[in-house]
């Protein structure tokens, strides 16, 4: 491959399920909604209408208790039933229902954000005890959802969840999930102070938004309106970030008081990072704030994610393009770059699947194949997404990076 060049490396284009362990890019992936890459370069997939997650593995070897052989996919957890049912039993065993967001933390331990069952599900690597349960490796649980009280101060599984919308976790194993109710919940993996409140470890809690609308920029994130966020990313150092979708803006809660893509921001607080909430495109190559992002759709949303270097990668659904917010300026993707502005790194705006092979620039963001861009050395970890419901129909979603 060539570096900022673009390429599949999962699917055929073709919807449907024909079977596992034959070359990824030779075998339907029906909607593929989230793609997350493990510290190895192991690739996950949340593959939504095939109610699976999949799996290439880089290197030939034993994972998920499976042999599996390098570049060919493999489900690790659905058995492509539409449906809720498998806890405490092997994943693969299991019905999922549309699983969208996947992320995985620094053990290794995957979630599902599984959309259609309102829960958060948990694959452990190894045997142990997760989240006050005892659990086995490969083996499917439920962690958050599936009660019937608010999300809000109560255990995780007593949460009753509107739709998800994604899922992600921080560098010491907290979980962030988004929803279609227009909040972003919190589950402490140990108790504390998170967010500015006292918290019990394995219980969940609001740390953004009051419900739909638009405000609040500049106060308290539990008090500010959001609409339809669809994906959640945190980065290196605990700062939160979504794609606020209906109001066309990447929107982002500091963990810290400090000074964030070029403005000063109060900790705990909420600010637009990006997009003016006009709906459209424009602003490549000016201040992200000042750019027309093109999000929302009745089949899904677009996705946010952000590397290891701090920058921002967005799927900007409607306008078919992944776009980029650098932290620093620099040098990204083949492209002279300044700090805060916004640029186009895949994608031309059209509707479509082709590129393979050539310019991402030069693509067209419409085949249901999970793609790759090359990164050159020295620019971070592997984007993600988060964003399950951002079908790689019409357009791209972003994919989703080890947290």
């Amino acid at each position: 491959m060539t570096a900022n060049y673009i390429y599949a490396i999962a699917g055929n284009g073709s919807g449907g399920y024909v079977g596992d362990n034959v070359p990824a890019t030779s075998t339907p992936v029906d909607h593929p909604s989230q793609v997350t890459v493990d510290a190895s370069g192991n690739v996950y997939i949340g593959v939504s209408y095939n109610a699976r997650v999949r799996f290439v593995p880089k290197n030939s070897g034993t994972y998920f208790g499976q042999a599996m052989t390098a570049n060919y996919i493999y489900t690790i957890a659905g058995d492509g039933t539409a449906a809720y049912g498998g806890d405490g039993g092997p994943a693969t065993s299991a019905q999922l229902n549309e699983p969208g967001g996947v992320a995985l933390d620094s053990a290794g331990n995957v979630y599902i954000s599984d959309y259609s069952t309102y829960r958060i599900r948990f694959i452990p690597k190894v045997s142990g005890t997760y989240f006050g349960q005892s659990m086995t490796a490969n083996y499917v649980y439920t962690i958050a959802g599936g009660g019937g009280s608010s999300p809000d101060g109560v255990a995780a599984t007593s949460a009753n969840f509107n739709r998800l919308t994604g899922v992600s976790l921080d560098g010491v194993g907290n979980v962030y999930i988004s929803t279609i109710g227009d909040q972003i919940h919190f589950i402490a993996k140990t108790g504390g102070t998170y967010f500015g409140r006292a918290m019990t470890a394995n219980y969940i809690y609001t740390i953004v938004g009051t419900g739909a609308g638009f405000s609040g920029d500049g106060g308290a994130a539990t008090l500010a309106k959001i609409n339809n966020p669809y994906g959640v990313s945190v980065d290196l150092t605990g700062n939160l970030y979504f794609a606020d979708s209906s109001n066309n803006r990447i929107r982002m809660v500091p963990r810290t008081t400090g000074a964030h893509f070029g403005h000063s921001m109060t900790a705990n607080y909420i600010y637009t990072i990006a997009g003016g909430g006009a709906n459209g495109f424009s602003g490549d190559a000016g201040v992200a704030t000042s750019a027309k992002l093109d999000f929302y759709s009745t089949d899904g949303a677009s996705g946010v994610c952000v590397d290891n270097g701090g920058n921002i990668i967005v799927g900007d659904y409607n306008n078919h393009r992944i776009r980029y917010v650098p932290k620093t300026s620099g040098t990204y993707f083949g492209q002279s770059m300044t700090a805060n502005y916004i640029y186009t790194i895949a994608g031309t705006g059209t509707a479509a699947y082709g590129g393979d092979g050539g310019a991402a620039t030069s693509a067209q963001g419409g085949g249901r194949a999970a793609r790759k861009k090359t990164t050159p050395p020295g620019r971070g970890g592997a984007p993600a997404p988060p964003s399950p419901r951002a079908r790689a129909g019409p357009a791209w979603g972003a994919a989703g990076p080890h947290q």
